[in-house]
């Protein structure tokens, strides 16, 4: 499914959270509801990730290993979107 959003970079089932890596200040401007791990002047930000070769198991593991190239934001962002339309869809109608 991720591929036919074009989403082509890495991407990592952390827990019960989707972990896709995006060139930096994709997240400038976004309003979608996704929680965003970048680095500031300030501070930094880091998260736990599996081996590159990790890429099945119960465990946190890579769905598309990483490879040198990064996701589009644009893919990421048709994604997202997608996912917040079938949430929303399987809420039944709305008053």
């Amino acid at each position: 499914m991720l591929y036919c959003f074009g989403v082509t970079g890495p991407v990592a089932r952390v827990g019960g959270n989707y972990v896709v890596l995006v060139p930096p200040g994709t997240a400038a401007g976004w309003d979608a509801a996704v929680e965003c791990v970048t680095t500031t002047e300030r501070e930094a930000h880091y998260i736990g990730l599996p081996s590159p070769r990790t890429c099945e198991g119960s465990r946190a593991h890579w769905i598309i290993p990483p490879d040198g190239v990064l996701s589009p934001a644009s893919a990421v962002r048709a994604l997202i979107t997608a996912a917040a339309d079938a949430d929303r869809d399987d809420d039944g109608p709305q008053p």
